[in-house]
């Protein structure tokens, strides 16, 4: 179940963007797509969060989700970087080098590292790089 709703995530949209809302108003597609994408990403960075040991509460999450429901949904309606009037045009943020704010501000939120961690796919790992157990000497017969 959602932790956030349609009605926060626009509230957050209009607020981050000056007054002037990144979400189409006029248009009012709906956001429950995009809220339930972030629920299932929050649901990770919750995991991912408790295995770290640092657990986050409910609130987190909740502003997390937020953060995250506005990017997936700017990934679809993108952000207007720059704009004009009389002749009508206007830039949107395309750029890789151009931060996301939504997804900026999801990681702002998150102590845990986790957002990051899984938006840019990282994974612990690790190898043996000794020996194989059949030629390990015990510590015993070491020198």
């Amino acid at each position: 179940m959602a932790r956030t709703d349609a009605n926060a995530v626009k509230e957050l949209m209009r607020a981050t963007a000056g007054g002037e809302s990144d979400y189409d108003s006029a248009n009012a597609p709906s956001l429950q797509p995009f809220i339930d994408s972030a629920n299932a990403f929050t649901d990770r960075v919750a995991v991912c969060a408790v295995r770290k040991d640092v657990p986050l509460t409910n609130a987190e999450l909740e502003l997390i989700e937020r953060w995250m429901a506005a990017h997936f949904y700017t990934k679809t309606d993108r952000t207007l970087s720059s704009k004009s009037t009389s002749k009508a045009s206007g830039s949107y943020v395309n750029d890789p080098q151009v931060p996301e704010p939504y997804k900026a501000g999801a990681m702002a939120l998150d102590p845990s590292g986790c957002v990051a961690a899984l938006l840019n796919r990282q994974r612990a790992g690790a190898f043996w790089a000794g020996k194989p157990r059949s030629e390990q000497l015990a510590w015993e017969d070491r020198n």
